[in-house]
This record gives structure tokens, sequence and C-alpha cells, in this order.
């Protein structure tokens, strides 16, 4: 009933948590998935419960784990933000690639079908978005994506989805248009998805473009260079180039 450590993680450095009904997950700063509670559908991440050797039985036989253990299918590819929801989890990787694992119900995974994922599976229906961060309903997940597009897919029951419909499935991600200024966030409820939108930024990848324009294609010294790229950073402040400013 009070705040307790979480031993086997005492030593991590923990950037990121996310709950789900019965599940939680947690990032480390070098990129590490770490997961606990209910193993029902696959949503830990861990594999098949018949040859994982981590999972317990409760009383009424469902798997669980009752530590925190590495997501070590995925152990390779950086992370950067995770999604625990009601029965599925998603992330999304340093290069912008979205996975999805757990029940597939509804087409909530993304992956065209309704089969259940023991182990992240990239969602390819992302793939050359850049994602920069994803959210996990009950039955629908939303991803938004560094050029501020929304992707939605899963259950469209009451317009969760915001495609115009209020049912239906959408077993793949879909795009999603008719906000003002471009997606910036996105938090997904039960019935329900909230977006926070305005101003787009310009991207690190684009910054290094024009970076690179400069000193090459227009022949500048590197001295020259760096001090019109300092004047560039100062008055558009590069530091807040990833803060986004939302649109009264």
């Amino acid at each position: 009933h009070t705040p307790q450590l979480v031993s086997v993680l005492e030593e991590k450095a923990i950037c990121q948590v996310s709950c789900g009904t019965f599940h939680t997950l947690a990032l480390t700063t070098d990129g590490m998935i770490y997961a606990w509670g209910s193993g029902k559908d696959g949503k830990l991440g861990l594999g098949d419960v018949a040859y994982c050797p981590f999972f317990e039985r409760d009383a009424a036989g469902q798997p669980f784990v009752s530590k925190p253990q590495l997501l070590s299918a995925i152990a390779n590819v950086p992370i950067v933000q995770l999604s625990a929801g009601s029965a599925h989890s998603a992330v999304v990787s340093e290069a912008g690639a979205v996975y999805t694992f757990g029940c597939g119900k509804c087409g909530k995974l993304g992956h065209g079908g309704t089969s259940a994922e023991w182990l992240p599976k990239r969602v390819e229906g992302t793939r050359g978005a850049d994602a920069t961060q994803v959210s996990c309903g009950r039955d629908h997940t939303a991803a938004v994506t560094s050029r501020g597009e929304l992707l939605t897919w899963g259950h469209g029951e009451r317009g969760r989805l915001g495609n115009g419909n209020s049912s239906g499935v959408e077993a793949k991600p879909r795009a999603i248009h008719g906000m003002r200024g471009g997606a910036l966030q996105v938090q997904c409820g039960r019935f329900h998805t909230l977006i926070m939108a305005g101003e787009q930024q310009m991207s690190e990848h684009e910054f290094d473009t024009l970076e690179r324009m400069l000193e090459d294609r227009l022949g500048m010294r590197e001295a020259e260079g760096k001090a019109a790229m300092e004047r560039y950073r100062t008055t558009t402040g590069k530091k807040r180039r990833r803060r986004r400013h939302v649109n009264r």
C-alpha cells in the first residue's frame, strides 16, 4: 500500500515506465526493456509461456512473471519509447520502427490479422514513417511520426480511430487527417483518443541536411559554415526544436 523499490531494477537507469491492466514495462536509458506481470497472450514479449522459464502460474492457471525480466528478443534494437495497453504492448525504436506484441484481437497489433504475437514484431505499415511515439488503448493503437502524421489501427468503435467511422476494424495503420497542425503527441484511452497537435519543428534529419547543404553545396568554409549554423541555432533555438508549440 506504499511505494516499494523494485529491487531487480535498482542498478538500472530507468527513463520510462508504462502500466497496462495487468502488466508493466520499464525502459532503461540504454534502450533495454524489462517486463513483468500477466503474460497472457504474449503482452510481455518474452515468448511462448510453454517454453519460457520465467513464467509462473497463478491459482487460476494463468501465466505471470513476478519480477522484471529483460525483453531479450529485441535487446539489440535500441528502444526510445513504450506503451502498455490492456492486453497488448507497443514500443518505438531509435530508428523510428514500431514493434507490437500481445493480444491481436480487433487488429490492434497492426499486422493485418488478429493473431497473438508472443514476441515483438515490427509493424510493416509504419515502415519508413519514422515514428516518434506510440500509445496503446484497450483495442486500438496510435502512433505519431516525426513529420506530424497520425497513424491509428485496431477497433474503431465509438470513433476512437478518428477515421470518421464509429465501428469497424483497421488491422493495419491508417493515416488520419483533419487536425489543426501536425500531430505532436497521442494518448489512447479505453474508448477514445486524444491528440495534441500544433506547429511542426525541423527534424534532426532535416537540420543535418541543411547543415550539409550549407557546408558542401554552397562551398562555405568550415568556419563560416559553423558560424552560420550557430546563428541559425540562436534565432530558432535548436535546443527547443524537440519542444512542440501548440496552436492557440
